[in-house]
């Protein structure tokens, strides 16, 4: 994902933080990229060389090998298995017009990249997603996402979610929604509680809560209920 302008604006003159491994460093340790901020590439040639490496981007097939494989076929350069053009996604300026990874491939690589960043990542860029689909404002870095060891509000450790979300996990919950997702403005809850609260008032929670108690009181179908 990419950084915001407020993120950028901290970044001292000639340092640019990686994409991947999130460090600041000098733009001399980017390789060239005109069409991006600064001129240089989004991850580091550290990255990107370590990345090459993992999926075997610098192992390219001989013309010896590419004649051996039937028609129609490719070799994953992940897997390296020898697949059917189906198997691989469509890219406009691949070989054959396809990706170098066949789908499968793809998806692990995906899913290995997802767990290998900070959670504390994975929240503000699902944050910003967020307001930008609502419309709403956005001014947070990262060092605004602080994740506490337990909900706030109702005490349950807050633990990450792998695929879906959870009641414990972690959740950015705008204290006034119409202000959207600035500092001072936002409050890390579980999942659980941002449910509850939605966007209702202070006031309207609790007439929830009041009522609740006066349609418990003396209920017996409310003794092992939800209500209870």
């Amino acid at each position: 994902m990419g950084f915001t302008k407020a993120e950028k604006d901290t970044w001292p003159i000639g340092r640019k933080r990686c994409s991947k491994c999130l460090d600041l460093k000098p733009t001399d340790m980017f390789h060239t990229n005109n069409r991006s901020y600064l001129g240089v590439t989004s991850e580091c040639s550290v990255c990107v060389s370590r990345r090459k490496n993992a999926d075997g981007k610098g192992l390219r097939p001989t013309l010896a090998q590419k004649a051996a494989w039937p028609i129609n076929h490719k070799a994953c350069s992940r897997c390296k298995q020898v697949l059917h053009f189906k198997r691989f996604g469509a890219h406009p300026r691949g070989a054959e017009g396809l990706n170098q990874m066949c789908v499968d491939c793809r998806k692990q690589k995906a899913s290995e990249d997802y767990a290998a960043r900070s959670y504390e990542r994975v929240v503000l860029d699902r944050v910003r997603s967020r307001a930008t689909r609502l419309g709403v404002p956005f001014d947070l870095l990262l060092e605004d996402i602080v994740i506490p060891e337990s909900c706030p509000i109702l005490g349950i450790p807050l633990v990450r979610a792998v695929g879906l979300m959870t009641d414990n996990s972690p959740s950015v919950d705008r204290i006034i929604p119409d202000l959207g997702y600035v500092k001072g403005n936002i409050a890390i809850i579980s999942n659980r509680a941002n449910r509850i609260k939605t966007n209702a008032t202070a006031s309207e929670i609790r007439a929830v809560a009041d009522w609740l108690d006066r349609a418990c009181a003396g209920s017996e179908i409310a003794e092992n209920s939800w209500l209870k």
